[in-house]
């Protein structure tokens, strides 16, 4: 038959470290490749630092190397300018996850407004998201700058996704 065109992308979020990864992810790369007979690409997003130094670590140590592109604060610039953060509200909101994870609440906050003119269902999701970053104890100081409704909407989204559902249903 012809030949497939294009590549294979899949994205990890790594929020704590997982000295297991050092295995698993060879092995995503061999078992996509061999899925889909196409270029390969891991994307690890790192909210750990020791997580990130391993993939660093291991992309140079003995093999099986670990290839990935690799998304976290040392990588992805902090956007601090409203301008630069509304005309590109995903880099933002990808900025205020990294940053903000390490209680960079500045970063959070301009992605927060950058939201503004979005649709309502990917504003309230990029929200959700930043929110989700940033450390419980500096989420009242953003909640206070969001509209109140907004951010109960949000919460009320956030309690019905199937994540927190399994996280409520395994603490009872």
């Amino acid at each position: 038959g012809k030949p497939k065109r294009g590549i294979v992308i899949t994205v990890e979020a790594q929020g704590e470290y997982d000295a297991d990864k050092r295995w698993r992810i060879p092995y995503y790369h061999a078992l996509l490749a061999e899925e889909y007979r196409l270029g390969t690409y891991v994307v690890v997003v790192s909210y750990h630092a020791q997580m990130s130094a391993s993939l660093r670590k291991w992309a140079v140590g003995v093999p099986p190397r670990v290839d990935v592109m690799l998304l976290d604060a040392e990588t992805v610039p902090r956007i601090t300018d409203l301008e630069q953060a509304r005309s590109r509200p995903t880099a933002a909101v990808l900025s205020a996850t990294v940053h903000g994870c390490r209680g960079d609440i500045e970063v959070a906050r301009v992605a927060i407004k950058a939201c503004d003119g979005l649709p309502e269902r990917k504003r309230r999701s990029y929200i959700q998201t930043v929110m989700a970053a940033v450390p419980k104890s500096q989420r009242p100081a953003l909640e206070a700058e969001v509209n109140v409704q907004q951010v109960a909407r949000i919460w009320e989204i956030e309690r019905r996704s199937g994540s927190f559902q399994n996280g409520l249903a395994e603490g009872l």
